[in-house]
């Protein structure tokens, strides 16, 4: 008997039995965490958006634009990555780049952050993104 037979018997009738990476994920499961996902880079371009004044579209744009554009999708990668734990891929992913692109933006931003006022702007984003990530999945409501 094969491996899989064997872990259909033992699984409870109502998983789906998508295999992901040896283990099962219920199709509840995986479309909250998607669209968790999704609200929280919307907050995050948005947010980016307002504090270097470009447009969600240049953002998302699959041009490189202007330099100004082009540092703040940056910045949105890389708070992305650091602030909402999204791995390279996915932040590549939402800007429609690749993972290389988003791992250049963020070494490029990490380098920049020897700069003290650089380093400030960017943990008052990653506070505000918290704090508004808090009360997008309900935490606030909890409390």
């Amino acid at each position: 008997m094969s491996k899989y037979v064997e872990r259909a018997e033992v699984l409870p009738a109502d998983l789906t039995r998508r295999e992901l990476g040896g283990y099962c994920i219920r199709p509840e499961r995986r479309l909250v965490r998607d669209i968790e996902r999704a609200s929280n880079v919307a907050l995050l371009q948005e947010t980016v958006a307002l504090a270097w004044g470009v447009s969600i579209i240049e953002l998302r744009a699959p041009t490189r634009r202007c330099a100004r554009v082009a540092f703040a999708r940056q910045v949105a990668m890389y708070l992305g990555h650091v602030t909402f734990g999204l791995n390279l891929s996915a932040v590549g992913r939402h800007f429609g780049r690749d993972r290389t692109t988003a791992g250049y933006a963020c070494r490029t931003i990490e380098d920049l952050r020897d700069d003290r006022h650089f380093d400030q702007l960017l943990e008052r984003l990653e506070i505000v993104l918290r704090g508004r990530q808090g009360k997008l999945n309900g935490e606030e409501a909890s409390q």
